[in-house]
Order: structure tokens, then sequence, then C-alpha cells
């Protein structure tokens, strides 16, 4: 899984501009992640038959930790390390440079409306 925000805005930027088209897809891939939960759970019926969630913010953060305990989880006997590059740092950066253009905003309105006229 992954932030839902950031996920709409990455896919509407990069790969699927139409926001309808966007919008269903992600609801059909939370459908089809409810459906595997619901039909197999955690633990699965048959032991290989069960899903696993994931989170990209997860795997960004701890790196190959996260990383070998999926390889775990999957039965896989890997060292395989990727490099890592978190695609979230730039809507991330964006969100933090927008919140601090309102505030910087919304602190410039509250300092002028507390400033006394002056005497005329």
């Amino acid at each position: 899984t992954r932030d839902r925000s950031i996920s709409k805005r990455g896919k509407e930027r990069l790969h699927c501009k139409i926001q309808s088209v966007a919008r269903r897809e992600d609801e059909v891939a939370l459908e089809l992640m409810n459906e595997g939960l619901t039909k197999y759970g955690t633990l699965g019926s048959i032991g290989r038959d069960r899903v696993i969630v994931s989170s990209y913010e997860a795997l960004m953060s701890m790196k190959e930790e996260y990383l070998f305990g999926l390889y775990k989880q999957l039965g896989m006997n890997s060292t395989y390390v990727p490099s890592f590059a978190d695609g979230n740092k730039k809507y991330v950066a964006d969100a933090i440079q927008a919140n601090m253009d309102k505030n910087s905003s919304t602190a410039k309105r509250d300092i002028s409306i507390q400033q006394p006229k002056s005497a005329v």
C-alpha cells in the first residue's frame, strides 16, 4: 500500500491524467486488496493462499530490514537489495512547502489585523 494522496498525485501527474480514470483505477485497486484480505486473510486457508500487505512508506523507512522480512514471508531465499529511491519525497516536499506558504500568508494576515491603525 502507499499513502493514497501521494499515490493519486503521482498517478495523475505521470501516467493517468484523466481524473475519473485515475479515481476508478484507485477504487479497483482497493477493491482487489479488500477482496484478497476477505477471501484469504493474512494467515490464509492453505498456508500459501494468503495475502501479504506491504507498505511503501515502511519499505522506504526500514529498507533492507523490511525487504528481508517480505522475502521471508514470501518464502524467498534472496539476498538481493535494490537501490532505494523514495518516490514520495517530491510529493512530501511539495506538501511541506504548500503548508509553509499557507502558514506564512496566514501569519502575515494575522499580523496586519493586529497592527493598530495610525491616527490621522
